[in-house]
């Protein structure tokens, strides 16, 4: 029996059809259509001749599946879904009348390991700003500074009223209540600034936060003088890249710990057992620094140190993202440059993703033109071609 090896051809053929399948899936709004095009995408990309896609229900307490749309080319069969044609089969139970789950097919397997569970909170998936919770606290720290402006401009008017209409004295005063609320607005706007994130914050713009934190007061909701911020707005604000905290962070990494739970969890048929090291190692790095295991280059597989560059690449270039804007394809490449010299991706395949120009490849199929720049490569940090 001879191997089904794919050859270059195949594999960049799939990858044009998964780009295809994410364009039409985040165009797609309903929900009937969108369940039957995921199918259809997986048909295709696994050259079924057929497949089935199930909801998880609960009925009078018991959770079970459903047969939502069924699809058999060679057999005609359409049922569910937009075919208008009613689906026969019962549910499928989970666990059976004792109350042992039902391992018995990989469906039910699958859904008894919360495969669909999403653990990561999206206030923190899609924290935009840092001081940003359930909702974004600069408007907070707004407020704060008119307050802290009406007090300047109540203590001016009231040492106004104590000059005895001396010019020189009033004179004075007003020069000193201008220049406060220069710096009272020049404060909050470095404030606003730099809770938007960024790369990387430098020592004397935190100690900057932290100055502002401490060296204002105002009266707060009980009428008590409080700090201008808290200890927690202050740690906040001075997060040196990016908007997530180390709790934070430890939380979004979480998530690939997670997958390959769930994936591993799977019985999976021998051609696809390796999926769960493909799919975990994404956040791993090469000089055994990253997460979730710490892994180093040689103990990894070439298609797991692929999928690493590909994950960076995309969230680089990517437009949809709350907490910051699509970058072009020239700082794209720098940032993943500086990535291969301090040791985070594979020199030698990041080297390929350069000199076969995959990146402008995946560039004309999905970025905005907008971000689509000329690329200098010999400007790349760390590219040999």
């Amino acid at each position: 029996m001879t191997a089904n090896v794919l050859t270059a051809d195949d594999l960049l053929r799939r990858l044009e059809e998964l780009n295809a399948i994410g364009a039409a899936l985040s165009q797609e709004r309903d929900m009937t259509r969108l369940l039957e095009v995921i199918l259809a995408a997986a048909k295709g990309l696994t050259n079924a001749d057929g497949g089935t896609l199930y909801v998880i229900q609960e009925i009078d307490g018991e959770r079970i599946l459903k047969f939502e749309i069924v699809r058999t080319d060679s057999l005609n069969i359409a049922m569910g879904g937009s075919s208008g044609v009613a689906i026969p089969f019962s549910p499928i139970r989970l666990v059976d009348d004792t109350g042992a789950p039902n391992n018995s097919m990989v469906v039910t397997y699958a859904a008894l390991h919360d495969c669909g569970k999403v653990t990561a909170p999206v206030h923190v998936v899609d924290k935009a700003t840092k001081l940003q919770t359930i909702f974004d606290r600069i408007h907070l720290v707004d407020t704060r500074f008119e307050v802290v402006k009406r007090d300047a401009e109540i203590a001016f008017l009231q040492a106004k009223l104590g000059a005895g209409g001396d010019p020189k004295t009033i004179a004075r005063l007003e020069a000193e209540f201008q220049e406060r609320m220069k710096r009272i607005d020049e404060d909050r706007e470095f404030l606003r600034r730099h809770n938007t994130g960024g790369e990387s914050m430098a020592p004397e713009l935190r100690e900057r936060v932290r100055r502002i934190g401490t060296g204002y007061t105002w009266r707060d909701v009980d009428g008590k003088e409080a700090p201008f911020l808290s200890e927690d707005e202050i740690d906040n604000l001075c997060i040196k890249a990016g908007t997530l905290t180390a709790r934070e962070r430890e939380i979004i990494n979480h998530h690939i710990v997670v997958t390959i739970k769930m994936l591993e969890s799977l019985p999976w048929p021998k051609h696809l057992k390796n999926v769960p090291e493909y799919a975990g190692g994404h956040h791993e790095r090469m000089d055994g620094k990253g997460y979730p295991r710490g892994l180093t280059r040689e103990q990894m597989s070439v298609q797991a140190r692929v999928m690493g560059i590909a994950d960076i690449f995309e969230a680089l270039t990517a437009a949809d993202r709350p907490y910051k804007k699509g970058k072009t394809l020239t700082e794209s490449l720098h940032i993943l440059g500086k990535f291969k010299l301090n040791g985070h991706i594979d020199p030698d395949l990041f080297d390929v993703f350069v000199r076969e120009k995959i990146y402008l490849e995946y560039a004309n199929q999905v970025l905005d033109p907008a971000r689509i720049d000329t690329v200098d490569e010999s400007q790349i940090p760390g590219y040999d071609p």
